[in-house]
């Protein structure tokens, strides 16, 4: 996967000595450029303010707006935060803020280069989603045509007869499943999997163990700090998509938009 853009970096730390190194590190990898080097979490959060970032590097123990206080007013640019600082015992707290990674000083540049490697892969794997999922949102949602093959959807309050373009989501419930057909939802008395079977068309796929989705329909992908992601769907509706599933569901989006014309 080619890199279209550099990702653009901002390091915040009270230390001149720490600044300088951080950035000397960070500017040795071409796909990185720092844009913004702070002494304090307030500038940080400032400048974070309405400026495109990728990459942020906090410290910890900042005077003013500490990293963690920093973090918290840098909702809005959603950025992939590194916490670069002396204490490991922070570390658990920065995960639950959604931290990308926790590099202990003094920094080993091995172990650096290898935080900026796998930055530089969820980055990548976040445009190519983002970028796929903007193709889907430009096309219209499928109306039912004479030559799909309609079904008879044997549900357990009523029969909903169905073409596979309609469907928009599949949800496992235990021993059921909800389709989710033109805004309703129709339960079913079968497991996901074998439901699924059923179905001839590529554009589905598992993005959760309890989801699949009909790809036509992703109107938007949105990743969360935590390393999750959501699909917005046509309609409205919204779909978990698990750590496991995501790289896959990037690759497909990214692919398809590589065929188009």
């Amino acid at each position: 996967m080619s890199q279209l853009r550099l990702f653009k970096a901002l390091i915040a730390d009270d230390e001149p000595l720490s600044r300088g190194y951080l950035r000397a590190l960070a500017e040795l990898d071409d796909r990185f450029e720092v844009v913004a080097v702070c002494d304090s979490g307030f500038t940080a959060a400032e400048h974070a303010d309405g400026s495109p970032l990728d990459v942020v590097f906090l410290d910890v123990r900042m005077p003013g707006l500490d990293g963690f206080q920093a973090l918290a007013k840098m909702q809005g640019c959603n950025p992939l935060v590194v916490f670069v600082t002396a204490y490991s015992d922070y570390a658990v707290r920065a995960y639950d803020c959604g931290a990308f990674d926790y590099v202990t000083k003094p920094i080993d540049p091995a172990r650096f280069a290898e935080t900026l490697n796998r930055l530089s892969d969820r980055l990548l794997e976040r445009d190519a989603a983002q970028a796929g999922a903007a193709t889907y949102a430009a096309r219209p949602v499928p109306s039912f045509q004479a030559s799909e093959e309609k079904r008879v959807l044997a549900g357990v309050r009523q029969d909903v007869v169905f073409s596979e373009s309609e469907i928009e989501v599949i949800e496992s419930q235990g021993n059921y499943v909800s389709v989710r057909i033109n805004g309703k939802s129709v339960l079913v008395r079968q497991s996901l999997d074998s439901f699924c079977r059923l179905l001839d068309s590529p554009s589905f796929m598992q993005v959760h163990r309890s989801f699949v989705v009909n790809l036509v329909y992703v109107r938007a992908i949105r990743y969360e700090k935590s390393g999750t992601a959501e699909l917005d769907l046509a309609g409205g509706f919204v779909v978990p998509v698990s750590r496991r599933h995501r790289s896959a569901v990037a690759e497909l989006l990214r692919s398809t938009l590589s065929r188009e014309p």
